[in-house]
């Protein structure tokens, strides 16, 4: 017999590890001293707490666990393998659409750092075309623009052609009652709520980062 120090050694598994284990009901000790409450294990046991681990490495929860180390039929543990295989495909294609994703919003973020970096503050003249734009006009804050920014992506991002912009419809610059609106340009889409979808015509603007 082992104590439950022994056992940790033995196998590779934390003393609170295996007490967790216990319980669970996963891995119960061969034995219990009544008068201390020390945890025995035995031999036969060394080969079930490397079987869990293992299980535990290949991202198996502690029910799956039990159900394979319950299962007395191979054909029963073979698909419950498959089962478990075929949702870490799932799960593998999911990462792989999000690391896209980052990798985009890093380069766009990337990319606008660049352009800060070199406008710095500075106004700009430019002259922009024509363009179909999702729009909300505001009154508020600046910053207040943020969440009228997620609320456009999420309406119209798969109508977008281009990168989200702010037009600023104030003389000069105002604290807290500025009057401006959120804009994305798109290919199309339809009004919706306070997002209105109209042509912009081009022309000369001032721009600033």
């Amino acid at each position: 017999m082992f104590s439950i120090g022994e056992f940790s050694r033995i196998t590779g598994l934390t003393v609170k590890t295996l007490r967790f284990y216990h319980e669970q009901g996963l891995l119960e000790p061969a034995s219990i001293d009544r008068e201390t409450g020390y945890r025995y294990y035995d031999d036969e046991q060394i080969l079930s707490a490397r079987k869990i681990a293992k299980l535990r490495g290949l991202d198996f929860s502690l029910r799956q666990i039990g159900s394979i180390l319950a299962a007395h039929d191979d054909a029963n543990v073979l698909d419950l393998l498959r089962s478990h295989k075929e949702l870490m495909d799932r799960k593998a294609a999911d990462y792989r659409r999000i690391s896209k994703s980052l990798d985009l919003l890093i380069q766009n973020g990337l990319e606008v750092r660049t352009m800060i970096q070199e406008a710095g503050n500075e106004v700009l003249e430019k002259t922009v075309d024509e363009m179909m734009i999702a729009g909300k006009r505001m009154h508020g804050k600046y910053s207040d623009c943020g969440k009228a920014f997620g609320q456009i992506c999420r309406r119209f991002g798969r109508h977008a052609c281009g990168k989200p912009f702010m037009m600023i419809y104030d003389k000069d610059y105002k604290e807290n009652d500025a009057d401006f609106e959120v804009c994305l340009p798109v290919r199309g889409g339809k009004d919706a709520d306070e997002f209105k979808v109209r042509t912009l015509p081009g022309g000369l603007v001032l721009s600033v980062m």
